[in-house]
């Protein structure tokens, strides 16, 4: 995977994609022990429930939403000669602009 070296939670991520698109973001934030905690629950219920539906929640999941994901990028910078040009903020307001009426 190729990024801009920026690494953030993947839910502040989700809020700023939101922002871009004039989305309200959700307002309340759950700890992440407890969000994985209860990802391990609903995934307890889940094994037991009839259906094939996929838990809305997941101790995976919730791990992934509050962490900061990075990868070391100095090999791909060597081999590809190459170098973020947009950072995080940027993007956001690259997608913000494209969500505007262009009238």
């Amino acid at each position: 995977m190729i990024t801009n070296g920026e690494p953030r939670p993947v839910a502040e991520l989700l809020v700023g994609i939101c922002a871009a698109a004039g989305v309200r973001a959700p307002a309340w934030r759950v700890p992440a022990t407890l969000a994985r905690g209860a990802g391990t629950l609903i995934e307890a219920a889940w094994r037991v429930r009839p259906g094939a539906d996929e838990p809305p929640m997941t101790h995976f999941l919730a791990e992934q939403l509050s962490t900061a994901h990075w990868f070391d990028q100095r090999a791909t910078r060597t081999e590809l000669q190459w170098t973020p040009a947009v950072t995080l903020d940027e993007g956001f307001a690259r997608l913000a602009a494209s969500y505007r009426p262009s009238h």
